[in-house]
C-alpha cells in the first residue's frame, strides 16, 4: 500500500497526555490529549484511564424508496451481519485481546496505555423509511449482472434521518443504509462518499451514516461493513465534526490536523491534498483510499473471519500517523508505533 506523504516539518516532539473527559451537550463521553500546543478530541475512554466506558448505540437501518421506481434499498435485512460483526462482537485483533473494532483502535492508537475500554452497547434497533424525491438521489442498475447501486444526497438523507430519530442524549446513532453512496454539498457531481458522521446541529445526536455492501455491481470494490467501520472509526477520532463543514478550518467545530497528501495512484493520477480533517475534503476518505477521483470509494480492506463469516473492515490511518508529534520517520521506526489499524503499516 503506498505510503501517505505528510507536509511541513517533522518535528520530535514529545507526547503530552492529558487526561480531561468531556461531554457537549446530547454527545457521547469525550477524552482529549494535547499534542505540543494543540488538543485533540476522540469518544470514549481514555485508554490511559482504567475502567470501561459503554456508549448506548441506536441502530437505524434504512429503506430508501426512490420517486417513479419500484426498486428500493433496504438495510433491514443486513442487520444480523452488522450485530454479529466485529462493530458490536468481540474479535481478536492483532495485539489485542478480543474485543470490539472501536475498542481496539483506540488502544492501538495509544499502544503504552492499554488500560480502559469503551464499548458500544447492545443497540436499540429503530428502522426507519426514507423517501427519497428526484434530484436528491438516484438508482444505478448495471446490465451485465442486474444488481443496483444507490447514489443519494448525503445532507438530505441526514435531515431525514433526524426528522425521525429524536434527541438521544449520550447516545451514538449509527444509521446504516444498503448498497449506498453519497454525493456532498447538495450537488450530484461531488461524489462519492461513504457516508458522514459527527454532531447532528438540529438535534445534538452523535452520529455515523454508513453503508453495507452486499450483493453490488463489480465496479464497487468494498465490501460489507467496510463503509460503515470508516465512518465509524473517523467519528472516534473526530467525535464533533460538523457534517456540513466539508472543508477543515481552525476554528471549525471538530479537530484541525496538519495537512495530508493523498498518496499518487499506481496510473500516475496525483489526487492533491487530502485536507486537514480527519478525513479528505468533501468525501472523507481515508489515506488508505486508493479510487481515482470521483470514482467510488476503495481501499484494501482488513478481512475478520468470525461467526462462519468473513468481514471486511476498513484500515484506518491511526492519530500518531497525522499528528505531528509522531511524524518523523525515524521516530516512528525507532518507537514501532503502528500507523494504521487494523493492519499494521510503520
Amino acid at each position: 500500500m503506498p505510503e501517505m506523504r505528510i507536509r511541513p516539518l517533522c518535528l520530535l516532539v514529545l507526547l503530552a497526555v492529558t487526561y480531561r473527559p468531556a461531554q457537549a451537550q446530547g454527545t457521547v463521553p469525550t477524552f482529549t490529549r494535547a499534542v505540543g500546543g494543540s488538543s485533540y478530541t476522540l469518544a470514549g475512554h481514555d485508554p490511559a484511564q482504567p475502567g470501561t466506558t459503554v456508549i448506548p448505540t441506536v441502530l437505524v437501518p434504512i429503506a430508501l424508496t426512490f420517486e417513479g421506481k419500484t426498486a428500493g434499498m433496504d438495510a433491514g435485512p443486513d442487520v444480523p451481519r452488522i450485530l454479529a460483526s466485529p462493530i458490536f462482537s468481540n474479535y481478536s485483533f492483532p495485539s489485542e485481546k478480543k474485543t470490539q473494532y472501536a475498542d481496539a483502535m483506540l488502544r492501538s492508537t495509544f499502544p503504552q496505555d492499554k488500560k480502559g475500554h469503551t464499548l458500544l452497547g447492545k443497540p436499540t434497533v429503530k428502522a426507519v423509511t426514507i423517501a427519497i424525491p428526484a434530484g436528491y438521489g438516484y438508482l444505478l442498475t448495471s446490465k451485465k449482472s442486474g444488481t443496483s447501486f444507490a447514489v443519494v444526497d448525503s445532507e438530505f438523507l441526514q435531515k431525514q434521518i433526524f426528522q425521525q430519530i429524536p434527541r438521544q442524549d449520550g447516545t451514538l446513532v449509527i444509521a446504516v443504509t444498503h448498497n449506498t453512496t453519497y454525493y456532498a454539498a447538495a450537488d450530484a457531481t461531488v461524489c462519492c462518499s461513504w457516508g458522514t458522521h459527527g454532531v447532528d446541529a438540529a438535534t445534538g445526536n452523535s452520529f455515523v451514516v454508513g453503508s453495507y455492501i452486499r450483493s453490488a455491481p463489480a465496479i464497487v470494490e468494498d465490501g460489507d461493513i467496510q463503509p460503515l467501520t470508516q465512518q465509524l472509526a473517523e467519528f472516534f477520532n473526530d467525535p464533533l465534526h460538523d457534517p456540513l463543514t466539508y472543508f477543515r478550518t481552525a476554528t471549525a467545530n471538530g479537530n484541525y490536523f496538519p495537512a495530508w497528501l493523498f498518496p499518487p495512484l499506481q496510473s500516475g493520477e496525483d489526487r492533491g491534498c487530502g485536507g486537514t480533517g480527519i478525513g479528505s475534503n468533501y468525501f472523507l476518505l481515508q489515506p488508505t483510499s486508493t479510487n481515482a477521483k470521483n470514482g467510488f470509494p476503495a481501499s484494501p480492506s482488513f478481512t475478520a473471519r468470525t461467526g462462519g463469516f468473513t468481514y471486511h473492515l476498513q484500515n484506518v490511518a491511526l492519530l500518531p500517523r497525522l499528528l505531528p508529534a509522531m511524524l518523523c520517520c525515524l521516530f516512528c521506526a525507532l518507537s514501532g508505533h503502528r500507523l494504521t489499524f487494523p493492519s499494521a503499516r510503520n
